[in-house]
């Protein structure tokens, strides 16, 4: 556009005309050598405008005098026009060329593969105002202040995770350190960065640098010196702190861990569990393997004389029972019934040896001994001949049908279990 103007300013010169601006065919405007942009602008446009002009006029055989054009710049103009229209249609070419150009460009260029960034840990000031100290320190000096509802991005833990490094959001520079309680955060503390490893030692054994790898305690686990339940404990680990983790076993059920200044094992289910704990700690090389327990097969002709034995002291049991039912029924309704002593009817015996033989032992004998206690309540009443009256009576014979239905109902259980797991 510049090119075109400085041309058309040439050309007026070459035949003898000032630079003008034509507002109307025949009243040109002196403006002179334009030397604002706005100018320069306005006068092309006006110039185009009278091109046009020209163009209807000379197109228009039936009446050639309806509009007057100059006649010292016609002929020029009829060449500007070619000029102007052939370099518009390479101009319009060339951007069209160069377009295409461009989004061919885009369609072969792969988009770039996106890259993982550091997560940004933030949190909000729930309290008036706190300080925030030059160290992860009650004592240390306060260096500068937060008020509530104020962000702040979190940048690091000490040796427990219950200080925070922290500076202002989107600064370059840290803070310093703020207690972890006088902060709303929601986010896994044992993924920060350890960037004190020398504030709030007590042991004799400080770390020389910073693991990369914590772990979040979320019950109380007791630190020993070495990873068995035997060893000896060195110091309780309080929960809901995050400590510095070393090394791990074979299967990560053991973790070396060094807790301010104190280093030893703890079990590995006292912390939170970490999808990668595997693949980055480290195999400790003085980790012995881990316990496993002998597995010992039981055969199936055991398992059914151990289920056979059960079945028939419940069974026996439920008839007594369903017996005293009857009997006690027929002396709530007045019937004179003999009177004799029963002895203590005796829970079902097993040993260790018992129970590893038929494990389902563990929870029938629970239920088992629920109901020998009412059996012996319902015959409780026969210890002294004598009158008995309706609501004892009465009582007896409940205590006798509770007993029949816990012996019927687990008989049921230990018949399926026999059908369906031990055959």
């Amino acid at each position: 556009m510049m090119f075109l103007r400085h041309n058309f300013k040439m050309n007026l010169s070459r035949i003898g005309l000032k630079p003008q601006c034509y507002t109307d065919f025949g009243n040109p405007t002196e403006v002179g050598y334009f030397h604002k942009f706005s100018g320069r602008r306005a006068c092309f446009s006006r110039v185009l405008h009278l091109s046009s002009q020209w163009v209807s006029a000379i197109g228009d055989q039936g009446d050639r005098n309806r509009r007057k054009i100059p006649t010292p710049i016609h002929e020029w103009m009829l060449g500007t026009n070619r000029i102007l229209t052939i370099m518009l249609v390479f101009i319009t070419f060339a951007l069209c060329v160069i377009g295409a150009g461009q989004v061919s460009a885009q369609e072969a260029t792969p988009e770039p593969t996106p890259t993982t960034e550091d997560p940004i840990f933030r949190g909000v000031v729930e309290v008036d105002s706190a300080f925030v100290r030059v160290l992860p320190d009650f004592d240390a000096e306060p260096i500068a202040s937060v008020f509530e509802d104020d962000v702040v991005e979190i940048v690091g833990r000490n040796l427990d995770g219950t200080w925070f490094e922290v500076r202002r959001p989107y600064r370059m520079n840290n803070l310093g350190w703020i207690y972890e309680g006088t902060l709303e955060w929601d986010f896994a503390p044992e993924f920060l960065p350890l960037t004190d490893i020398t504030t709030g030692v007590l042991g004799d054994q400080p770390l020389t640098e910073a693991p990369p790898f914590g772990m979040f305690v979320v019950e109380g686990a007791a630190l020993r010196d070495a990873p068995t339940r035997t060893s000896q404990r060195i110091i309780n680990i309080p929960p809901n702190v995050v400590i510095p983790v070393l090394e791990r076993n074979l299967d990560a059920s053991w973790l070396h861990v060094n807790y301010l200044g104190y280093d030893g094992w703890i079990i590995g289910f006292t912390t939170r569990d970490r999808p990668d704990t595997l693949d980055v700690l480290p195999l400790s090389p003085i980790a012995p393997a881990p316990d496993t327990p002998p597995v010992v097969i039981i055969p199936p002709e055991i398992q059914l004389a151990q289920a056979e034995r059960l079945r028939t002291y419940m069974v026996e049991r439920r008839d007594f029972a369903m017996n005293m039912t009857g009997f006690w029924w027929a002396v709530n309704q007045g019937e004179v019934m003999p009177c004799e002593a029963i002895p203590p009817i005796a829970v079902y015996a097993v040993s260790d040896q018992d129970v590893r033989e038929l494990p389902e032992l563990d929870r029938y004998l629970p239920r088992l001994g629920e109901a020998v206690t009412y059996l012996n309540n319902s015959v409780s009443l026969l210890d002294d001949c004598g009158i008995i009256t309706p609501l004892q009576a009465g009582r007896a014979r409940n205590d006798a049908i509770n007993a029949r239905v816990i012996f019927e109902a687990t008989i049921e259980r230990l018949d399926a279990l026999v059908e369906n797991v031990i055959q």
